[in-house]
């Protein structure tokens, strides 16, 4: 039944929305005229709802009638304008909310922002965001020009900026104005934006005080984007080693990507970086350095095959250490700090960070020999004389460094292709030559370093914890007299398979083992035997190991003596008239070729014994 618009009940608050709900232009105009000549407030008519919570406005806007819209915005108030609907929704929400980026929608946009539409409400849904999630560009501009809050969040918690990808404009409009991109660095990944675009955007980004410099700068680089991540490093300046540790990292990773030209720059804008910064430049430096001496794919255990190029390697090295000397600190000055120093040992082999003695050589040197691999073997023994011409010298400290070698010792531990016996004992391998030159210098000083207190103790505290690649070389250098703290009441605390190992090879190559209380000095010249209550302590599995292992053989017998008395240093020196007569197998066995078995055979024990081992 359709309604008379002439004979009306001008009482009807609602009679406005009626008539704006006919869809009749003319409807609305005799409606209007009648309740201003009665004197009636057109303004409350247009704040009354009807029963579905909508006004004439909401109505007027929902069937996109411009003309209607003009009509009723002479009539309205502010309070009208922003009226919100049962469903909160006010006019501009209804129009952002069912656009199709018309000519017209732009036109009743602009009508109703020009009247004072509020484009901050409603606040859980704002009017911004429908227009962006619409792709509506045009209108989202007009919003924010309106003074719509660009930093506003939706009820996910997304930014402006999140529904922006598409219109670079709008982005940029979006960040001057403040908006968050928390989502940065997965639209970088993604590459979703290019190297120009995201470098124009950094000035805002950067500022952003919720954003990770290190982590935009390190993700830019690993898609290439190098102007964007030169920019990063040319402008920010990092404070904390983390972000430095973290962005060195993932720059010199071998596989990531990153021609050495470009790693190059990156070196050059890092140096500048570390000199800028606040922290301390030798832990810096030293990090650096390091991290480029890395010769292994992915920062893994190398396998002998990554055919890395060394000369590139060896040209940032050297890039680094003449821009380390024309900023006034050349490597022979760089002195780590304690805590930097103890960061690589104390996570990876506490023996070297609890070993008793004097304190293990804070230099870069040592750091380097630390984390040789198989493959970065070479570039060390290149880097050796260089580093004497430093000033720098291979000390107890630096023997210690490379016979705990994390990558050497875990390689040892796995079945892989690689022939560990072949790189360790033949005299033409790398590391053999390397091992030669790093332990030279053993008996310079008087006492044999592998006849000292930290050595010894070094080598006990690897038996505890199962490093049997390193018990076996230190063996293999002259290390025999072993003893157990007075607190001890186990030989190794290391895993079943690990321990197994152990009992074998300090029963088979140790033959100065006894079990004593060191002196104050550190070194054992007490037999007294120690009462211990373990059930497993190491006298009984000692003398059931002794019951079960094969006899050594007269060669083996001859070697060991000459070794305990000697010393692996003095064996060549003392030996050399007996060089030519002495059977070749034996000859072998005193000048270290083949001298011992990376994996020794370990006794099987009975059912009953095997308690003692596992």
């Amino acid at each position: 039944m359709s309604m008379d618009f002439e004979n009306f009940d001008v009482q009807d608050c609602t009679i406005i929305t009626k008539a704006v709900k006919s869809r009749n232009a003319e409807n609305v105009e005799k409606v209007i005229a009648s309740l201003l000549s009665h004197g009636h407030d057109i303004t409350r008519s247009l704040c009354t709802p009807d029963e579905q919570g909508y006004s004439a406005l909401h109505y007027a806007v929902l069937y996109k009638d411009l003309a209607m819209v003009k009509k009723l915005l002479m009539h309205a108030d502010k309070r009208c304008i922003n009226m919100e609907s049962r469903d909160r929704s006010t006019a501009l929400l209804l129009l952002c909310r069912n656009c199709s980026a018309s000519e017209l929608e732009e036109e009743i946009l602009a009508s109703l922002l020009d009247a004072g539409a509020n484009p901050n409400l409603p606040k859980n849904d704002l009017p911004l965001f429908c227009a962006l999630e619409r792709s509506w560009w045009r209108g989202a501009e007009l919003i924010l020009d309106a003074g719509a809050d660009a930093r506003a969040t939706d009820s996910a918690d997304l930014s402006a900026t999140f529904f922006a990808l598409d219109n670079f404009e709008i982005l940029m409009k979006l960040l001057s104005r403040g908006a968050g991109c928390s989502h940065i660095n997965d639209w970088i990944t993604g590459e979703s934006l290019t190297d120009a675009q995201l470098k124009t955007i950094l000035p805002y980004i950067l500022s952003d005080p919720e954003i990770n410099e290190s982590l935009v700068m390190v993700d830019a680089a690993s898609v290439s984007y190098h102007e964007s991540a030169m920019y990063i490093l040319e402008h920010c300046v990092f404070d904390t080693t983390h972000e430095f540790e973290f962005i060195i990292d993932g720059i010199f990773q071998l596989d990531n990507g990153i021609n050495w030209a470009d790693k190059n720059k990156y070196i050059t804008a890092i140096t500048k970086n570390i000199f800028m910064s606040e922290v301390g430049k030798d832990d810096l430096l030293t990090l650096l350095f390091v991290n480029c001496t890395w010769c292994c794919l992915s920062r893994k255990a190398c396998c002998c095959s990554c055919n890395v190029s060394f000369e590139q390697i060896w040209i940032n090295l050297e890039h680094i250490l003449g821009l380390a000397e024309h900023n006034g600190l050349p490597i022979e000055k760089w002195s780590p700090s304690k805590e930097r120093f103890e960061t690589v040992f104390i996570t990876t082999l506490p023996p070297i960070k609890k070993s008793k003695g004097p304190e293990i050589d804070r230099n870069v040197l040592n750091l380097v020999l630390y984390r040789t691999t198989l493959c970065s073997v070479p570039l060390v023994l290149k880097l050796l004389p260089l580093m004497k011409q430093k000033g720098f010298r291979l000390t107890m400290s630096s023997a210690a460094a490379f016979l705990s070698s994390q990558c050497i010792r875990e390689q040892s531990l796995k079945k892989t292709d690689v022939d560990i016996q072949a790189i360790v004992h033949s005299p033409e391998s790398p590391y053999r030559v390397l091992l030669s030159e790093v332990t030279r210098n053993c008996c310079e000083e008087g006492q044999c370093w592998f006849r000292s207190p930290r050595m010894t103790d070094l080598f006990r505290r690897g038996i505890a914890a199962g490093h049997h690649f390193l018990v076996l070389m230190l063996l293999h250098l002259g290390v025999h007299e072993l003893f157990l703290y007075p607190y001890e009441t186990d030989i190794t605390w290391a895993r079943a398979d690990s321990r197994r190992l152990v009992y074998s090879i300090v029963h088979r190559y140790a033959p100065r083992w006894k079990l004593r209380t060191p002196t104050p000095s550190g070194s054992s010249c007490d037999d007294e035997m120690r009462s211990l209550e373990n059930c497993c302590r190491p006298e009984n599995v000692m003398a059931r190991l002794n019951q079960t292992a094969p006899l050594r053989s007269l060669q083996e017998l001859c070697r060991l003596s000459i070794r305990a008395s000697l010393g692996h240093c003095r064996i060549e020196e003392k030996t050399e008239g007996l060089r030519d007569v002495l059977p070749a197998p034996l000859r072998e066995y005193l000048y270290f070729r083949h001298d011992f078995l990376i994996f020794p055979s370990i006794p099987q024990l009975s059912e009953e014994d095997e308690y003692f081992v596992s």
